[in-house]
């Protein structure tokens, strides 16, 4: 790195006495003490960014911000709203201070092989019906992580207990006011929680939540419900308690999720469509039940309670701004609606244009999903499209034999299971089709399935063509209707 304007060298670094105590007005170092760089691994510098102008390069060591370390791109986050600020940067066990004054418009243009730099925060719980200690060998390493992060609640919105928050965590969370957090309560009563979570004694939860609220924190949560433990009466009391609270944004209500690997864990049982009626019931009676007037409704049930039920689903309006689609609740209204939209559209489209550019071939598609959603395609989708488009799409319904019957979601699917089923029990319809559509939530971001098996392997066991579709009912009609 050279000596420009905004980057100056402050120390070599011996790679055995990597610490040091630097005059920042010269290049003199007094060694200190032993030290092993700490930080985060920069991959990506966008070259027309702040740092890219600055000689910040791929493959740098970010370990400091103003001097002090970096944990995570939480530390980061807010920099540019200051006049000037130091970046300290590592590169060939060389230690550099890179000075920066943003302007107007800049941004940092740093990608990170981890936002974590620290590593993750692990979940010290042990929750009755824990997903997690439930599943076989084999999975994708990521489904093994038990994450009580509050980082990536706030970066990602995935949900934790705050149970593992140390007072320097409240602290931090207050000071760079990460909000919403997303957070799981599953009960109000704290002997109930306790045994939910597996723990003798916890903090209590609400007077947390209470502490985190006058700094401005707001929270979405979560229920995860069990039948004849947290259902019935003390659901109605977790509802009770939380819609009292300003600052609960909404609370997701979410059916128990259990597969065939339970040995040794508690006994729980899956809702019977009675059991489903019966919370979703309660969940209408506290839905708009918020003490404090607020019009925005509290509580929300998800898809796969209203399918286990056998219930139409709830209109748009049930799901406000649908800010809780990534916890299952709204998914399948969204796209049902997309699809009604772009069916519409599809439609005027047909009556607009000449009759033989209509007749012109399409590709016959077989559409993969999972039970519930199975139902949902049956029932509300396939027969609302136009009869040339029905007779060119066959439906591919997956029983989970990987983890389970029990599991009947689509995120949950294997590319074993798919695999088998396409080649066996829809063997003949695969063979009349010129492509299989499969969601993008059956896959993580490289897209592989749960179980490693990635889209080509699947494209080349079934020697077919397999197309990832989105969760939007737009996309589906655009496929098969190409």
């Amino acid at each position: 790195m050279t000596d420009k304007k905004t980057n100056k060298k402050i120390s070599t670094i011996d790679e055995k006495t990597t610490d040091s105590t630097c005059d920042k007005n010269s290049s003199k170092c007094i060694k200190n003490k032993p030290h092993q760089f700490q930080g985060g691994l920069i991959t990506v510098v966008d070259k027309d960014s702040l740092c890219g102008r600055n000689g910040i390069e791929s493959g740098d060591l970010l370990t400091e911000v103003n001097g002090a370390q970096v944990t995570d791109i939480l530390d980061l986050l807010w920099v540019l709203n200051d006049d000037f600020f130091e970046l300290t940067i590592v590169r060939n066990n060389e230690e550099y201070i890179v000075d920066l004054e943003p302007e107007e418009g800049d941004f940092l243009g740093l990608s990170f092989k981890e936002e974590l730099f620290d590593g993750i925060r692990k979940c010290p719980n042990k929750c009755v019906f824990c997903f997690v200690d439930q599943q076989p060998e084999g999975l994708r390493d990521t489904l093994n992580i038990k994450d009580e992060d509050y980082r990536t609640s706030f970066l990602h919105g995935s949900f934790i207990t705050l149970t593992n928050l140390r007072k320097k965590d409240i602290k931090r969370i207050k000071d760079f006011h990460l909000s919403p957090l997303y957070i799981s309560v599953h009960a109000t009563d704290e002997k109930l929680r306790c045994k939910l979570l597996g723990r003798k004694k916890l903090p209590p939860l609400i007077p947390l939540l209470d502490d985190l609220a006058q700094a401005g924190i707001t929270f979405f949560t979560q229920i995860v419900v069990l039948p004849r433990w947290n259902d019935g009466t003390a659901l109605k009391e977790t509802l009770k308690t939380l819609s009292s609270l300003d600052y609960i944004n909404g609370v997701a209500i979410v059916p128990v999720g259990l597969t065939k690997y339970r040995d040794n864990l508690p006994s729980l049982k899956a809702f019977t469509e009675n059991e489903a009626i019966e919370a979703i019931s309660i969940i209408d009676e506290f839905r708009l039940a918020r003490i404090n007037n607020k019009d925005e409704p509290l509580a929300f049930a998800a898809d796969e309670l209203y399918l286990r039920a056998n219930l139409p689903l709830p209109p748009s309006k049930y799901y406000d701004d649908f800010e809780l689609t990534e916890n299952g609740i709204g998914l399948l209204r969204q796209f049902s609606d997309t699809f009604e939209k772009a069916l519409t559209i599809y439609k005027d489209e047909c009556k607009a244009i000449n009759h033989s550019k209509i007749d012109r071939p399409m590709k016959k598609s077989l559409m993969v999903t999972a039970t519930d959603s199975g139902r949902f395609f049956k029932k509300s989708i396939l027969p609302r499209l136009p009869e040339r488009l029905k007779a060119n799409v066959e439906l591919a319904v997956i029983t989970n034999k990987f983890l389970g019957e029990d599991v009947t979601v689509a995120g949950l699917l294997s590319g074993t299971d798919i695999s088998e089923a396409l080649l066996s029990e829809y063997k003949n319809i695969l063979n009349t089709v010129e492509q299989v559509l499969i969601c993008d939530c059956c896959l993580n971001d490289e897209k592989y399935f749960l179980d490693n098996i990635s889209v080509e392997d699947l494209s080349q066991a079934i020697k077919k063509p397999v197309i990832i579709v989105a969760d939007d009912g737009a996309e589906f009609l655009e496929r098969i209707a190409k």
